[in-house]
């Protein structure tokens, strides 16, 4: 019988985590933290069943968010080496991703879930989009899910199941290719991070561009807290382009080093927009920072700094530093776990922010019209399973779902969903 266990990134955003197995065989599709934090603990794990989770002959890794990849050190530090198949532009930032993760648990005082040495030894194994892996009886393709450069959606034929299994995708990045997806299938594990809503992306530029030349007018700095990878760029392929006031773009080292790395092999990783990227890296007006000091103290600018989180690295600094004046504005961009500092400066309970601090939700999941055009598309009855989302709004995608006679589901964590009769 072939089953999928849900073992996280299901009734919530984070720690994605499921395994899909017939009892012969088992895979484990993607491996994520949940970042949040309290007086007592960091983080929430996937609710792993480590029985199974001992047994698993592969691990498939749709990108290397935390949420996605950040528990993936614990399998090593257990001394479970399967191998773990993933995008060859992942590779390299699992790595870094897992090590932030390390970082941000450190400097909160808490106790590490793993050592760096458990990073290092992560049985890493790079692959191409269309590649087909065998594993017993599962056969998946990778191919390129829109959301960050390398990410994957896992086109699954077990046995006679075809089970798709989009990870995170978005159609509206402004340099990656968008998912393609068709034929039929029996269950889609679908990312539905933004449940019912409709979401306006040109609207969404609008707003931000805005916000940022009435804050730089004034005379103040704007932060962006953005991740690494995906958003970041995307951001600043957008001011690179449309900002229409002089200022200067401050941005983290990491953000450049990883749209330079785009530039190596642009077909191969699925880029469609080259030679926009090298006029960035090439723009006068983007000036790389290595570190908080590198920034003026005083005069206009934007900054695009990492952790999206605010909660470490070079934005928890900056939040410190250019929060205290009124004439500064600090924007958020995507979703915030609760407890992160930028969840609480969002809120306004960390004392001495003057700053302007709001919210816009850059697009980088798919919406309602996403999801069902998307849906559309597929050929069969398949098993919806909702993931990556609060338990509420996936219950109201769903709701909307079945109305248009889709077998749409929202599981809970721990539950098992038997697909032998999908």
């Amino acid at each position: 019988m072939l089953k999928l266990y849900c073992w996280g990134g299901v009734s919530e955003q984070g720690r994605s985590c499921f395994l899909l197995g017939d009892g012969n065989g088992f895979i484990l599709m993607d491996c994520g933290v949940k970042r949040t934090f309290t007086a007592f603990k960091a983080g929430e794990y996937p609710q792993w069943d480590v029985n199974l989770l001992t047994r698993i002959d592969a691990t498939f890794l749709s990108h290397a968010h935390e949420d996605h990849c950040g528990a993936l050190p614990v399998l090593t530090k257990l001394g479970i080496q399967r191998p773990i198949y993933t995008h060859h532009l992942v590779v390299p930032e699992v790595t870094k991703s897992c090590s932030a993760w390390l970082q941000a648990v450190d400097s909160m005082g808490h106790k590490k879930p793993y050592e760096m040495e458990h990073v290092l030894s992560l049985p890493l194994h790079p692959v191409d989009f269309g590649v087909k892996i065998k594993i017993k009886d599962c056969e998946i393709c990778f191919n390129p899910s829109g959301h960050v450069p390398g990410s994957a959606w896992f086109d699954i034929m077990w046995g006679d199941k075809r089970i798709i299994y989009t990870g995170d995708w978005s159609t509206s990045s402004l340099f990656i290719s968008p998912p393609e997806f068709s034929g039929h299938a029996d269950a889609v594990v679908l990312d539905g991070a933004y449940g019912a809503a409709v979401i306006r992306q040109d609207s969404i530029y609008e707003q931000l561009l805005e916000a940022i030349t009435a804050t730089v007018s004034k005379g103040g700095s704007v932060l962006l807290p953005v991740p690494r990878i995906g958003r970041s760029q995307e951001i600043l392929i957008l001011l690179s382009s449309a900002l229409k006031v002089n200022v200067p773009i401050y941005v983290e080292a990491p953000i450049l080093a990883g749209l330079r790395g785009f530039l190596r092999d642009p077909e191969r990783s699925g880029i469609k927009c080259p030679a926009q990227i090298t006029n960035i890296c090439d723009n006068e007006k983007i000036k790389e920072f290595c570190r908080i000091s590198d920034i003026p103290q005083k005069g206009e600018a934007v900054i695009l700094a990492t952790d999206a989180m605010g909660s470490s690295g070079a934005t928890k600094e900056l939040i410190d530093r250019l929060g205290i004046s009124e004439n500064n504005s600090i924007i958020f961009t995507g979703f915030l776990y609760e407890g992160t500092k930028g969840d609480q400066v969002l809120k306004g309970a960390v004392d001495g922010i003057k700053a302007r601090v709001t919210r816009f939700t850059w697009k980088v999941h798919p919406d309602w019209k996403d999801i069902e055009d998307m849906l559309r598309k597929i050929k069969g009855d398949p098993i919806v399973v909702i993931t990556h989302v609060a338990r509420e709004k996936g219950d109201e995608l769903a709701h909307m779902l079945r109305q248009k006679g889709v077998r749409a589901i929202v599981p809970r964590i721990g539950e098992i969903i038997d697909l032998s009769s999908a």
